[in-house]
């Protein structure tokens, strides 16, 4: 496993580059914002059992709804880096730990070395792992669970599975549904279920007890995928639907697709052809539509809008995890098998995986980074702030990217803040009712020391008027410039 990891190393710092060297945060999106200010949350989440008082203010909030309990843990026990190196190196070692764990998984079942690296290239360097990677959500590249999992599952070593699928669990929800898929398909044995439905409990009760309302109208139908994102990306994804882009390695696909004719006189192969087939699938949502606009056919998935769990799981597109992972082992026995013959003809469909990892997501070259300073003026807040934000038009993706900043600069600054860091609707988040108010009124809640404007983002009159509402607060403002936006902070001098 270790030469695998160096063999994975080199292409994890090249598919995420320039993450090794940059000072700023890896990503595109405002979701980068968010896990950034997560990684430096987590400890104090994780002390106070899920309840963090530096947020929703005065209230404060409970995160036991926090998207990745792994991520709390191993950004508590790496506080000490700073939280745009552990961001990175959260992307550069998972990519490479989560590929390792799929080639073993692939010797496993029967693959030799070096074509048992097809499985690592098809599950961790895949669309839907840049498009976690462009959209912020770094956790979901750390997921060595689902592969060991399914290691354990088929090595018949229960602890090894149990560990997998709760790894899998903690790390995300939709990542724990992977292992359940896996479950379905390669648990033979009632102990693996056993001990999964018990690492399942503090999960469940957990989330029973931190549930909120989301707005979900049409939410699997925007986060599915698609035939056509199936393919190489656009670069208007980046441009809008947060680098929405899933596409499948073809390399592994076109050998999987032979496996059939290939691995006739072997059935290895076979659940790992399900698991592929299940999770692409459900990753279409609630209907086969052949563009992201229109009706399709019904799909499975379908039936949870007709539940009413519509809310529950509003990124089918995530079940591609097991899509790359079904893929890469097929691929990877296929491979095997086809080098008997002529083994050296056989590198180059290495060479094409690599190809796949690179040029069919688009990465390194659609990467970028976002701004890590943090505005300046907030230090002389003195206590708790309250960030006020100009009235979104769309009420849900403009709010959750000054939800993003707000939380992101509360990192830095440490004051407590009114944001909710997790509230996806935006009726749900305290800082938006109290921020209307101040602009109407002028008048603060008690408890606050600073109202920060952030005065770029607002049409000119709009700023005037509200600088001029909030003068008779402190005529003379803290004002800075860094951090990528004007701030102008104003002091409760009387609080």
């Amino acid at each position: 496993m270790t030469r695998a990891f160096l063999a994975y190393l080199p292409l994890a710092i090249l598919f995420t580059w320039p993450a090794a060297v940059a000072g700023d945060l890896p990503g595109l999106h405002a979701d980068t914002y968010v896990g950034a200010w997560a990684l430096s949350a987590a400890p104090r989440i994780l002390a106070g059992l899920g309840h963090d008082a530096l947020t929703a203010f005065p209230a404060g909030a409970d995160y036991l709804r926090f998207d990745t309990w792994v991520l709390a843990v191993v950004a508590t026990a790496f506080q000490w880096l700073p939280v745009a190196r552990l961001h990175a190196l959260l992307a550069v070692l998972g990519l490479a730990l989560s590929a390792t764990a799929a080639e073993a998984l692939a010797r496993a079942a029967g693959a030799r070395s070096p074509w048992s690296l097809l499985a690592g290239l098809a599950y961790a360097f895949s669309g839907i792992a840049a498009t976690a990677y462009l959209g912020g959500t770094a956790y979901f590249l750390l997921d060595p669970w689902l592969p060991l999992c399914a290691l354990g599952l088929l090595s018949r070593r229960d602890p090894l599975a149990v560990v997998g699928f709760a790894g899998a669990l903690y790390t995300s929800a939709y990542t724990g549904l992977c292992a359940g898929l896996v479950f379905l398909v390669l648990a033979r044995r009632p102990g693996p279920w056993l001990g999964a439905a018990l690492a399942s409990v503090p999960w469940a009760v957990a989330y029973a007890l931190g549930a909120r309302g989301q707005d979900a109208a049409g939410a699997l139908a925007q986060a599915s995928a698609n035939v056509l994102s199936w393919g190489w990306p656009s670069p208007m994804v980046d441009v809008d639907r947060n680098s929405f882009t899933v596409s499948l390695p073809a390399t592994a696909l076109a050998l999987a697709v032979v496996a059939p004719v290939v691995l006739r006189r072997s059935a290895a192969w076979k659940p790992f052809a399900l698991l592929a087939a299940l999770g692409s699938v459900l990753a279409l949502g609630p209907r086969l539509a052949l563009g992201p606009d229109g009706g399709g056919v019904p799909m499975p998935f379908a039936l949870l809008d007709l539940l009413g769990l519509g809310a529950a799981i509003r990124f089918p597109a995530r079940f591609l995890w097991c899509t790359g992972l079904g893929l890469g082992v097929v691929a990877a026995l296929v491979c095997t098998r086809l080098a008997e013959g002529r083994p050296r003809a056989t590198l180059v469909l290495l060479a094409c995986a690599l190809v796949d990892a690179l040029v069919g997501t688009g990465l390194p070259g659609r990467a970028g980074t976002r701004l890590a300073a943090v505005p300046s003026a907030y230090a002389g807040a003195g206590g708790p702030v309250l960030d006020l934000f100009p009235e979104p038009l769309d009420r849900t993706g403009t709010d959750h990217r000054f939800r993003a900043l707000a939380c992101y600069y509360q990192s830095g600054h440490g004051w407590p803040i009114a944001e909710d860091c997790v509230a996806t609707n935006p009726a749900l988040n305290p800082r938006a009712e109290l921020a209307r108010e101040v602009l109407a009124s002028g008048w603060v809640p008690e408890g606050f020391s600073a109202v920060a404007l952030h005065a770029d983002l607002f049409h000119p009159a709009d700023r005037a008027r509200a600088g001029a509402r909030l003068s008779p607060l402190d005529p003379d403002p803290v004002v800075s410039t860094d951090g990528g936006e004007r701030i102008q902070l104003y002091r409760l001098r009387d609080r």
